[in-house]
């Protein structure tokens, strides 16, 4: 890696004999970040105008072409990425983090997440909430929801409300036969998607052996809708998708860019050896 690369600027304080190295920018993107875990190009993983394909810069360009005063719009960043050890500390922004944008009635809401600037802002996870006033015949919207995405792999049916997971794995979206005959690691993977929060890239700790607990388990999604006045009827659609490799990845790849910057720091400022006397 290169200096340049990591953009480090050494400050030795007078007072103290601590040194420290702070960055000056954003983490630079890396070669080949666009490339890092896709998901199937088979699938459908968008939810409203926004997808897993998105980056912040799409995002943005997509939300300049809605009615500024139908939406609120919230941009999140600024967070910073720091390492320290013996007295050296590396430290870089994150880049965007997070957009919210919600209709001013709040009958629509998207939630985005993005990884870290390393792998290029990508969109890692979607979130998109719809609130029916008028609330909408269900079988009308399942029709429009397996019209989308195809059957789930998985449909749990509760009193008020009904989850399709959509769950993908070695590139390919797993049957319902699949997971109730529990092919070897189809549950987990399930599990997975079941329990990925809608990742929150402000919270951040250090890693040095992070690894990925089911590299083939890829994301997928979660459809809830919630039953209205009528069995017949639903008043609330819920759509979460994320890509459960590129969420692990963001956060590997920052372990592994911020202990090999903080390395080259400590070696910059360790001196060379002694003359011969």
């Amino acid at each position: 890696m290169s200096r340049i690369q990591i953009v480090l600027a050494v400050i030795i304080p007078l007072t103290s004999p601590c040194v420290s190295a702070y960055a000056q920018d954003v983490f630079p993107k890396l070669d080949g970040a666009e490339t890092v875990a896709p998901m199937p190009a088979s699938g459908v993983f968008e939810a409203g105008l926004f997808s897993l394909n998105d980056t912040a810069a799409t995002v943005k360009q997509k939300i300049s072409q809605l009615d500024q005063k139908k939406y609120r719009i919230k941009h999140q960043g600024g967070q910073r990425r720091s390492l320290r050890q013996r007295g050296v500390r590396v430290d870089f922004k994150y880049g965007p983090s997070r957009s919210e944008i919600r209709t001013q009635t709040g009958d629509e809401r998207y939630q985005i997440s993005y990884t870290s600037a390393l792998l290029g802002s990508r969109v890692q996870t979607v979130m998109r909430s719809l609130r029916f006033e008028d609330q909408v015949s269900i079988e009308s919207l399942r029709r429009r929801i397996f019209e989308k995405y195809g059957q789930p792999s998985k449909e749990e049916v509760w009193s008020s409300s009904v989850q399709l997971a959509y769950q993908y794995k070695d590139d390919r979206l797993l049957t319902a036969d699949e997971i109730g005959n529990d092919v070897p690691h189809s549950q987990t993977c399930r599990y997975t998607l079941n329990d990925m929060p809608i990742t929150m890239p402000e919270k951040y700790n250090f890693k040095s052996d992070r690894s990925m607990r089911w590299p083939d388990c890829q994301g997928g999604m979660l459809i809830q809708y919630r039953v209205g006045d009528r069995d017949d009827l639903a008043d609330l659609l819920d759509v979460r998708i994320w890509n459960y490799q590129l969420v692990n990845h963001n956060l590997i790849t920052q372990d592994r860019f911020l202990k090999s910057a903080l390395d080259q720091a400590v070696g910059d400022l360790s001196g060379g050896d002694a003359p011969k006397l």
